[in-house]
């Protein structure tokens, strides 16, 4: 992780993050007014339990309210929702280095801030008429909203839920439709994180394990006769369909390791017996050794394939991002700094509440 940039006013601040300009990447920003603070969405802070979401969407849907009805993309239902502060998975941004700067030192605690710039592609910013966004919508309207997920675009649904929880690619950056002023007056973008979610992961099984067996079976040490009956199958055009529905059935089940040692025990004598006259030509008669060993392999390389598959993470990575540091005993200098340019709290929230705390910090 980068080394924290010390921060002592404006001038240095804006030249910091003025340096990192370019054609292709665009940079937002967020402000913490705590260092210890994780970059966590609300929704999975304090011991996260994926019924919470689901919970928070009836209540929603109970009471009607009008602010977060006609949404025609539950996105900007979901928007609204983080608008009035209520949990949600989304964690905010701002293409204005200025406001994240202001929320790390609008409150003059007893804690360093800090705020963090995020450098990425700007075709990695999805916005609300990509079909990255919609698709990303729909995940999660149905998530909330059903025990057993069924989508329309299956298609898309797969090929993202898929390089979230098999390629570690959960974070996406979106870009909504400005429907409130303060998110205008914020400059607000949104970041969320794809978890690995038992409903999603049980979506894709079939695909996980079908990816999984490929890998496997490609693998250069696989050798003998074993390798011989694979790669007859994979030149077949094998799509693993029979031992990957297999595999999905004893996953689900939750039965023992031993389980997934036997089905690749059957797949490798299914070949065998199918083929006779390959095995005939190979003279292939008994693989009973070298198929106790690579079911063996087979076994641990499916457990350990396992248990990075459920390794879950409600955080963004901090690895690639700029952090500036603010400490307490510059907050205040660098408030009014910001206050003398015109990023106040009526600036950043333009409705009635950002005017009170505005003339509240004027007669502190």
């Amino acid at each position: 992780m980068k080394k924290p940039i010390l921060i002592k006013d404006i001038k240095s601040f804006i030249g910091y993050v003025s340096k990192d300009i370019s054609n292709t990447k665009i940079s937002i920003f967020r402000g913490q007014q705590n260092t210890t603070w994780d970059l966590k969405a609300a929704v999975f802070r304090d011991k996260y339990d994926d019924r919470k979401e689901k919970k928070i969407n009836e209540i929603i849907k109970k009471y009607n309210f009008d602010e977060f009805s006609n949404r025609s993309v539950y996105f900007d239902e979901l928007i609204q929702m983080q608008h009035y502060g209520i949990p949600t998975r989304l964690l905010d941004w701002s293409y204005n280095p200025l406001i994240s700067l202001y929320f790390t030192v609008a409150y003059e605690d007893n804690n360093d801030g800090y705020v963090f710039q995020n450098t990425i592609p700007k075709s990695e910013i999805y916005t609300f008429n990509s079909t990255v966004f919609k698709t990303l919508s729909e995940i999660f309207q149905v998530d909330a909203e059903l025990d057993v997920l069924t989508f329309e675009n299956e298609k898309e649904v797969k090929n993202i839920l898929t390089k979230s929880i098999l390629e570690n690619r959960n974070n996406y950056f979106i870009d909504s439709t400005l429907r409130n002023n303060r998110i205008r007056a914020q400059q607000g973008c949104f970041s969320l994180i794809i978890d690995k979610k038992q409903k999603f992961i049980d979506y894709i099984l079939v695909d996980i394990f079908q990816l999984f067996c490929r890998e496997f079976c490609l693998n250069p040490s696989l050798k003998g006769d074993v390798k011989k009956l694979i790669n007859y199958d994979l030149g077949e055009g094998a799509d693993f369909k029979d031992i990957v529905d297999r595999l999905a059935s004893v996953y689900r089940k939750k039965l023992r390791l031993q389980e997934y040692k036997a089905v690749f025990n059957e797949y490798i004598n299914g070949i065998r017996y199918q083929n006779k006259d390959f095995c005939d030509k190979e003279n292939i008669t008994d693989v009973g050794d070298d198929l106790s060993v690579y079911s063996d392999e087979f076994m641990r390389f499916i457990e350990s394939k396992i248990k990075e598959l459920e390794m879950n993470s409600y955080e963004l990575e901090q690895d690639d991002l700029i952090r500036y540091k603010i400490r307490k005993s510059d907050k205040a200098i660098i408030k009014k700094q910001l206050e003398n340019i015109g990023i106040t709290s009526t600036f950043v929230y333009p409705d009635i509440q950002g005017s009170i705390d505005h003339i509240k910090n004027i007669f502190k």
